[in-house]
């Protein structure tokens, strides 16, 4: 029988102390037999960490980083994901819960498909009073299982498939990311960085989604993205210029780079028109995601296999 290889789930912490009995019961849930949880605090202005340490003490799973260099996020995922040593690598934020299988289904979804880098399901989003905003499928690549995967899928999920982004917050193939070099590169005020790398691993190889594996997302006051506030013209640009650096590095040729530009100056353009009307009244939430719909039929066409 082969091994079980060994995945590694990083919680990074920051002002995490109202977080403490949600990150526990999400180590306590992990129920994959072999895992390394990376429990990290870099600017230490609580005690999450000491409790967090101490509630685990003795569990041979847990690694405690301690540090005040005050990593930004961006700088601090990176840094979890070399210091772990797991073939397959989650980032566990502290607010959102996790449940038991969540893993070891992304995990088998992973080993079943060797083509595949990364495995997501859906998420539940939650207000703080805990009344559900939204309930998101995943956004399932639009690819059948054996279909070429290409960067224009890559792109089409950046674009069109990544409301919540659930796929930031899958499994996936540690050791894939770490050759490549293939880490979040910050942006003006680190807003969307993490779009952009899912963009990038798109590059390197396909997704896998599996619909009945989710998580729970939880929206407050201190979320990141809160922020981030409204998009600015530098924001802008980066969704052009840190996207294009993804595909410059990782496009597996010169031709695919050039097919997918085209593509990616529109979402820029779009991007653009979105950021100079971001006061408007807009049409209403079902009238935009039938644009939304039909905007990526006439870019992508259907699902390749229809």
């Amino acid at each position: 029988m082969p091994a079980t290889p060994l995945v590694s789930v990083a919680i990074p912490l920051y002002r995490s102390r109202q977080f403490v009995d949600v990150i526990a019961r999400n180590v306590d849930a992990i129920d994959y037999p072999a895992t390394e949880i990376l429990i990290s605090d870099r600017h230490q202005e609580d005690d999450a960490l000491e409790v967090l340490a101490a509630r685990f003490a003795g569990n041979r799973r847990i690694r405690i980083l301690r540090a005040d260099d005050r990593l930004g996020w961006v700088d601090h995922y990176n840094l979890l994901l070399t210091a772990a040593s797991g073939e397959y690598f989650l980032w566990m934020p502290h607010d959102d819960t996790y449940p038991a299988g969540f893993i070891s289904t992304l995990v088998a979804c992973l080993e079943r498909r060797p083509r595949a880098v990364l495995a997501f399901g859906g998420v539940d989003v939650v207000a703080e009073d805990n009344r559900t905003l939204w309930s998101d499928d995943g956004q399932p690549p639009r690819v059948v299982e054996g279909a070429p995967w290409t960067p224009g899928e890559a792109l089409r999920t950046m674009m069109f498939r990544s409301v919540w982004l659930p796929q930031f917050h899958g499994v996936f193939r540690r050791e894939r990311a770490i050759g490549a070099r293939l880490f979040i590169r910050p942006t003006s005020g680190n807003v969307e960085p993490d779009l952009y790398w899912v963009f990038g691993m798109g590059l390197l190889g396909e997704f896998c989604f599996v619909p009945d594996c989710r998580y729970l997302k939880r929206l407050h006051g201190t979320n990141a993205s809160v922020g981030w506030g409204a998009r600015r013209a530098k924001h802008v640009l980066d969704g052009i210029t840190v996207p294009y650096g993804y595909l410059r590095d990782f496009a597996p040729g010169r031709f695919d780079r050039l097919r997918a530009l085209p593509l990616l100056l529109l979402w820029g353009s779009l991007r653009t028109v979105g950021w100079l009307t971001q006061n408007w009244r807009w049409p209403s939430e079902e009238r935009r995601a039938r644009a939304k719909r039909q905007a990526e039929r006439l870019l992508f066409g259907g699902p390749r296999g229809d």
